[in-house]
């Protein structure tokens, strides 16, 4: 039997990001979209994984909501 061998020199990261971090990471990817702030004034936000089930399995989608309110920002002038 002969055996082929290819060695490779490479660096493997890899890491566990808790939920609640990986959500605030997507959530500001989000806002970065639509220039907002999260941490801004008048600015609230959420984000959750939704499930579904579709004919080929489960989908897991991440939800994000940004809610900028003007109603709380300072008037100018």
């Amino acid at each position: 039997m002969k055996i082929n061998t290819d060695k490779q020199h490479r660096d493997v990261y890899a890491t566990t990001v808790d939920q609640d971090v990986a959500l605030r990471i997507i959530a500001e990817r989000v806002a970065e979209k639509v220039g907002v702030s999260l941490d801004g004034t008048g600015v609230t936000w959420r984000a959750w994984v939704s499930t579904r089930d579709t004919s080929t399995g489960i989908l897991h989608d991440i939800k994000v909501e940004i809610i900028d309110d003007h109603t709380l920002k300072p008037v100018a002038g």
